[in-house]
């Protein structure tokens, strides 16, 4: 109850900063997560598979666009109800969030995997680092469900107060991260499809910690299977709260598509490799603040 209670009674600013700070923590790890794989392949593998990873980053945006969409409006309805003293409508939410994400993600990956080339196409990707862009982009999509959940069903946590459990999940994922990159890249000399693995790796770590906290007793809220049954009000809800930010981050992922087709086109691998390395710095100082 003690969370709850800080919900209840803390004042606001307090709550702003308790929540903010582990909320820009977590947009900092995920970017962290694509700049360990440039890191390693770069070093291993060199251009062309900095390259083939930096075209796949529009379409991990629009994975994290359409996850952002279900995990914000989610932990911002569960910290509402929470604060309204309403435990059972935050409990539909987890519910219904943990749902939506499962079938959503699922859904997303069959259809990216089944048009894998053409939108890689779309977004840059040429016949010289297409095969190795394909390689990374089809492991790193079959761990979508689990990235939605590491990432998704964790801002449900922060949502109910547990900003330190949150912020252990998070940083262990990135350690993890670092540790299967280097397993799959330097010691089994695995390539891009080593990146793919290591992240696929410690996005299990990660989703395995979140699911343990709510089915260990730790958690205030209970991940009661009832729950799961879809209540579209409720969804709506989460969606129109989420929509905001969603939008913000897929026409970013439509954006760097533009600009990767053009380095694509005056400057090959190497351009595209030398903008995936500075994006990745740009998104790390911007993200969090957004």
């Amino acid at each position: 109850m003690k969370n709850k209670e800080k919900l209840l009674t803390e004042n606001i600013p307090g709550l702003l900063v308790r929540f903010g700070i582990p909320s820009m923590l977590a947009m900092v790890v995920e970017v962290l997560y694509n700049i360990v794989d440039r890191i390693f392949i770069g070093h291993a593998v060199g251009d062309g598979g900095l390259a083939a990873i930096t075209v796949c980053n529009p379409m991990m945006m629009v994975l994290m666009a359409t996850g952002m969409l279900i995990a914000l409006g989610g932990s911002s309805l569960i910290s509402l109800s929470l604060g309204k003293g309403d435990h059972g409508r935050a409990e539909k939410v987890l519910g219904n969030g943990f749902l939506v994400i499962v079938i959503g993600m699922g859904l997303f990956s069959l259809f990216s995997l089944i048009f894998i080339r053409p939108l890689l196409g779309f977004f840059g990707a040429n016949a010289v680092i297409m095969d190795d862009a394909v390689d990374y982009l089809q492991i790193v999509l079959a761990a979508a469900v689990l990235h939605e959940i590491g990432f998704g069903i964790n801002t449900y946590i922060r949502g109910e107060g547990s900003i330190g459990y949150s912020v252990m999940t998070t940083i262990v994922g990135a350690l993890s991260n670092i540790i299967f990159d280097y397993i799959f890249i330097v010691i089994i000399p695995l390539g891009v499809k080593g990146a793919a693995l290591g992240t696929a790796a410690a996005l299990t770590v990660r989703a395995a910690l979140v699911m343990y906290f709510y089915f260990s007793g730790k958690s205030l809220l209970k991940f009661r299977f009832g729950n799961l049954k879809p209540d579209f009000r409720l969804i709506r809800k989460i969606i129109a709260i989420g929509a905001a930010p969603s939008l913000m981050m897929l026409l970013g992922s439509f954006s760097i598509g533009f600009l990767n087709n053009q380095f694509v086109r005056y400057g090959g691998a190497v351009a595209i490799a030398a903008y995936g390395i500075q994006s990745s710095i740009a998104s790390m100082l911007s993200l969090p603040a957004e």
